[in-house]
């Protein structure tokens, strides 16, 4: 029987694409690995504790906000990225150093700041400082990861998908496992000194699990040399060589769009259920409860849709699915706490399909050679279009803060109420677009 269940294992899907047999599937097996541990880590700074961090330290809702620009502006530096990192024919030692020192800034100097500054003004200007050092580094560095670590994901569709859809399971139910325990450690310790002292534990914690995971994939996997279209680079390849590619180009178009909508509330929505609904921390996580069990238990169903709709459509239908998602949302009030539930179960449903299809937008259509280049652009945009939603939905915020909640069904709407109403409108466009650029995409040159 065991020889048996092995046989099956070593055939399965899993081994055609993680083992240690080859160097690219090495790598593969590496990057899994830290999926587990970056996942785990990013529970501890990231969503209702990185909120509540900055809440505990005085930052308000719209600083929350301003905060979150400046990963954003960073992103300017990387323009300078494809010629520097040319000096560099072996880039395993830089790429380490710029990981840990990425995560020494924006976990560690944020975490022992507060420590010794008290004013809340002066803590946000503290916070924005270290977010842009940090950010400015791996806006110049971090492109050089994406075109070592793209030999490690399988060019066949198929395998392609395999590699996906463990990568987001692993991350899902890590996370969400990670953050339900967390959730009930901090509700159960009731008091706000309790509540402190747990999540700035745990960003400590996070701080060894990204240092760890640094060793995993850039100390232990091979390095290939880098491929280039030209001997000197230029400043200006960061925009005409990707528009030389009109159909990357029109991928990167859904990149930028989806990154402007998802971020006109992603600093604030968690606050808005912490502070206004006085939702606990382990409610926060239904939704994601609820996407790491469709993640389990979906996985097969949307591989067969993408195997037989393709990959295109499906990303035009997920979309459309999460639209519904967007503009059911907001009507979650401290009154309405089953209709969060309800909508998190759907969203559970939808969210497997969404992330799979998604993972597939930028190697599609990747053109050979220059990647670092073509992965500065994908980035570069989409950094500008987050910093654009961002500031929109800060704006929008900063107007509704001073206005008294609006009565609607019965129910108090705030600001943040009013903004998924928004991303319900550009999500159904979104789809559209999607379903417009296709048959271009698809057709042989």
């Amino acid at each position: 029987m065991f020889a048996t269940l092995k046989k099956r294992f070593l055939n399965s899907d899993f081994c055609q694409v993680f083992n240690f047999r080859t160097p690219e599937s090495k790598g593969s097996s590496l990057l899994l690995i830290n999926t587990f541990t970056a996942n785990l880590a990013n529970v501890f700074i990231t969503g209702v504790f990185y909120t509540s961090f900055l809440a505990q330290n005085g930052i308000d809702i719209v600083r929350v906000g301003v905060i979150s620009f400046a990963s954003y502006l960073a992103w300017f530096v990387g323009l300078l990225s494809p010629k520097f990192l040319r000096l560099f024919k072996h880039r395993r030692a830089l790429l380490l150093f710029n990981h840990v020192f990425y995560y020494v800034c924006i976990v560690l100097a944020t975490t022992i700041m507060p420590i010794f500054v008290e004013d809340p003004g002066a803590r946000t200007i503290w916070f924005i400082v270290f977010m842009l050092i940090g950010s400015m580094t791996n806006a110049l560095l971090g492109p050089g990861a994406m075109a070592w670590h793209i030999h490690f994901v399988p060019e066949e569709n198929d395998k392609r998908n395999i590699y996906f859809s463990f990568q987001n399971m692993v991350g899902s139910v890590v996370s969400t496992v990670a953050a339900v325990v967390t959730a009930i450690a901090a509700d159960s310790l009731g008091s706000a000194g309790g509540q402190e002292q747990l999540i700035v534990t745990l960003r400590y914690v996070a701080f060894g699990l990204f240092a760890f995971g640094g060793i995993l994939v850039y100390a232990l996997p091979k390095e290939w040399p880098y491929e280039y279209s030209s001997d000197t680079p230029k400043l200006r390849d960061v925009v005409t060589l990707p528009f030389q590619q009109k159909k990357f180009l029109c991928w990167c178009g859904v990149c930028f769009l989806w990154n402007f909508i998802a971020n006109t509330n992603s600093a604030t929505w968690n606050y808005y259920l912490l502070d206004t609904v006085g939702m606990p921390y382990l409610m926060t996580l239904t939704t994601s409860i609820f996407c790491m069990i469709g993640n389990l238990f979906m996985l097969p169903f949307w591989r067969r849709l993408i195997a037989r709709f393709g990959w295109h459509k499906m990303l035009c239908v997920c979309f459309l699915l999460e639209a519904v998602c967007e503009t059911t949302y907001n009507f979650t009030t401290s009154t309405t706490l089953w209709w969060y539930v309800l909508v998190s179960v759907y969203c559970g449903l939808v969210c497997t399909g969404l992330n799979l299809t998604y993972a597939n937008l930028f190697y599609v259509n990747l053109p050979k050679g220059d990647r670092d280049v073509y992965y500065l652009f994908w980035n570069f945009g989409a950094n500008i279009l987050a910093f654009l939603g961002a500031s929109f939905g800060t704006f929008f915020l900063s107007i509704f803060q001073k206005i008294e909640p609006v009565t609607m069904f019965g129910l108090p709407f705030y600001g943040s109420q009013f903004l998924p109403w928004v991303r319900f409108i550009l999500t159904v466009l979104l789809a559209i677009y999607i379903w417009k650029i296709t048959p271009y995409t698809l057709r042989e040159d």
